[in-house]
């Protein structure tokens, strides 16, 4: 029941793209909600459903503990098990289908996806059904109290994304379809024209094409930057791995000068005036989608990473942000950017700060975070559980170098034990485990079997006691006065005393049952998950935000007029500091379906401005310059081998303090193979512990300088 609404509402992609252009972006991990969290939740729901309830009941009815009696439908008092067998088999099909389809080894063959596709239809409109017949007990429709809410919201948004964000072939039309080869990969461009269809960079779009199959869409990143010449004109990159893409790519093989020109003329109401439109195939586009790269524009120091395919919502965003940069330098009318502005551009001199690193020390580390460090920050961010180079493990922490004190120690200690009991994995496990103990306590409830609800509501209250009574206890000792006056602690304090208060209700109602305590429980629940959700939101906000409005430098100038001032502050304040784009392939011949776009962008570009393309099995005399060396600067280079993502961090987060003292973020934005960001996680935490380190040895004021990484895996 919970879990059958859980992934209705993760599978709402229009909600969570509107949930990206608000504050909740950084209070829940939206990135992970596609694909990842609705995964999960299936194979939940399917590990459940098939394994812990079928093969008990499986033996029920073999011993005969469970009689088959009552119809097949039922409202009544008693349990209809000939109902519960019917649905429940049925189930069982359904749910073995949908685990064998999401195989990859399946959905990567000729007709996997199709299958994929199919069975996800079928099953969607068959189980819901069937989970509400099967969820009707003693005449409580228990899976309706669960789903009605998320079922009408997924509802309304697939209505929404199949009429309003759909554009058919009628209006919709292909401007360009060309194919590209390198050896092992193959390529396909595909330009759509939609009249009035706008997006912004980083989206992914939908598309359909009738004469490769009739209901399938594919969802594909956008690779183009939103262009007010030619609104409605997207560009895909889509790389041939399965049927569909590899019938795409062998239509466009077979294509020869059917590519229009991208500068056609268009009719006041959008319409294409030329008669020699493409006319090969039919497409349908939807969306666009909200997708990590897009929130792009809530940082002023960007590194946006592709690997493979996956530099297509690098590309866009590059592209866009180049466009924004020629924009703003031809509303200044000269060829630089102002002096203030260009001077964060400048290379990054880290000497000072790579031998400070090289000299760090895990206990004096500790007792800085311990005394200075902000008490979220420390715990979730700064604090590393061991495993990485250069920062404290466990017996680092406890027996650190040089000799500390035996209560310096302890704190140490306390600190490290603490850091496992604030996680978000810990956070969100203690809410989903919750949840799952109350529906199971509110069906036993409603079975009247009340002394064993209140039982288990014990049970589940002292799961939560046992985590927050440590974690605080710990807390204190590390931080003392530090944490009993922040806000966290009495938010804490609250979980606390309402699980204290649950656990009382509870045994009170053990003693002498009353529907009026059982009631006012429910409630205490509810305001227990309500402290819940602002705990894990709290947390992952303080983490997760960007950090650092940059201050105005112009004011500090003296050689223009203030109202000189003030329209070059207007015209930059949309643009970012510093960019680094990096697109990282096996080969550089594999990347020739981009390469001489991004290279033609780089030309005339500040220091700020870096493109960087590796190809990791190429050698030095495989690979040719794509870069007019008269036009561009030396900052864009082609590297054989693969990326130093420690030196590429810490450079970047020297400039992003260079340009803000109090502290700056950098949005790390990537998208490629899962090993890579579990990479770039590890690295970018290491690289934000290391820099607030460093700042307190060579003597200057703590700021809040770190690395956000935002990651989709294609």
């Amino acid at each position: 029941t919970w879990n059958s609404a859980l992934v209705l509402i993760s599978g709402s992609k229009l909600l969570w793209t509107y949930i990206r252009k608000t504050p909740i972006q950084y209070a829940f991990p939206v990135d992970k909600v596609m694909p990842y969290y609705h995964r999960l939740i299936a194979l939940t729901i399917i590990f459940a459903g098939c394994i812990l309830h079928t093969i008990p009941q499986i033996v029920n009815y073999a011993t005969g503990s469970l009689p088959l009696s009552g119809g097949f439908w039922t409202f009544g008092d008693g349990f209809a098990s000939t109902q519960l067998l019917i649905t429940g088999i049925l189930l069982v099909i359904f749910f073995s289908a949908f685990f064998v389809t999401t195989l990859e080894r399946v959905r990567r063959t000729a007709v996997g996806f199709r299958l994929f596709w199919v069975v996800h239809i079928v099953s969607i409109l068959a189980v819901f059904p069937l989970l509400i017949i099967h969820g009707t007990e003693r005449g409580y429709p228990l899976t309706v109290y669960f789903i009605c809410g998320p079922l009408v919201i997924y509802i309304i948004d697939g209505v929404l994304r199949r009429t309003v964000l759909a554009k058919t072939s009628a209006s919709a039309q292909i401007l360009e379809l060309k194919a590209f080869e390198d050896n092992e990969d193959r390529v396909t461009k595909l330009v759509i024209y939609a009249p009035g269809w706008e997006y912004r960079p980083g989206n992914y779009a939908e598309i359909k094409i009738p004469s490769i199959s009739l209901f399938e869409w594919h969802p594909f990143t956008i690779a183009s930057p939103p262009d007010s010449d030619n609104v409605g004109t997207a560009t895909f990159y889509i790389k041939a791995a399965g049927r569909w893409t590899n019938a795409l790519y062998d239509y466009a093989s077979t294509q020869s000068g059917g590519a229009l020109p991208m500068n056609i003329l268009r009719t006041k109401t959008g319409d294409v005036e030329n008669p020699d439109k493409h006319k090969g195939i039919d497409v349908n586009i939807r969306g666009p989608f909200g997708a990590p790269a897009q929130n792009y524009s809530a940082y002023k120091h960007i590194i946006l990473i592709g690997t493979g395919i996956g530099v297509t919502p690098a590309l866009s965003v590059w592209l866009h942000l180049v466009s924004l940069l020629r924009d703003a330098l031809t509303k200044l009318g000269t060829d630089k950017l102002p002096s203030s502005f260009e001077s964060s551009h400048t290379t990054v001199d880290d000497t000072d700060s790579e031998q400070a690193r090289s000299s760090i020390d895990s206990g004096s580390f500790q007792d800085y975070l311990i005394q200075k460090g902000n008490i979220i920050f420390t715990d979730i961010l700064n604090f590393s559980r061991g495993s990485h180079d250069g920062l404290p493990d466990e017996k680092r922490v406890a027996n650190a170098d040089p000799p500390c004190k035996t209560g310096e120690k302890v704190k140490r200690r306390a600190l490290y034990v603490a850091s496992y009991f604030e996680s978000m994995t810990v956070n969100v496990l203690i809410f989903e485990i919750s949840i799952l103990i109350e529906t199971i306590v509110f069906c036993i409830w409603l079975a009247t079997y009340v002394r064993a609800a209140a039982g288990l509501e014990i049970f589940s209250s002292v799961i939560v006691v046992c985590v927050y009574m440590p974690k605080m206890s710990l807390s204190i000792l590390a931080y003392r006065s530090r944490y009993l006056k922040s806000g966290i602690f009495w938010l804490e304090l609250s979980i606390l005393t309402m699980c204290w208060a649950r656990i009382g209700f509870s045994a009170w109602f053990l003693v002498e049952p009353i529907r009026w305590k059982a009631i006012i429980y429910f409630s205490m629940f509810a305001l227990f998950m309500v402290l819940q959700i602002v705990r894990v939101f709290f947390v992952f906000y303080s983490t997760a935000r960007p950090y650092g409005e940059e201050p105005t430098e112009e004011a500090e100038s003296t050689s223009d007029t203030p109202s000189r001032l003030s329209s070059e502050a207007a015209v930059t304040a949309r643009l970012p500091r510093r960019v680094i784009a990096i697109w990282v392939n096996k080969s550089f011949a594999g990347m020739n379906w981009a390469s001489t776009a991004l290279a033609d962008s780089a030309r005339n570009l500040p220091a700020g401005y870096n493109l960087q393309l590796y190809a990791t099995r190429d050698k030095p005399e495989d690979v040719t310059d794509p870069f007019d060396r008269t036009q561009c600067g030396e900052q864009h280079q082609v590297h054989c081998g693969r990326p130093n993502w420690e030196k590429i961090m810490h450079e970047a987060i020297e400039a992003a303090h260079k340009s803000n003292k109090d502290g700056a973020s950098v949005g790390v934005f990537y998208c490629g193979s899962p090993a890579v960001a579990r990479d770039l996680q590890a690295t970018a935490l290491k690289v934000s512990a290391e820099h607030e380190f460093v700042n307190k040895k060579k003597g200057k004021a703590p700021c809040m300088c770190r690395i956000l990484v935002h990651k989709e895996n294609f």
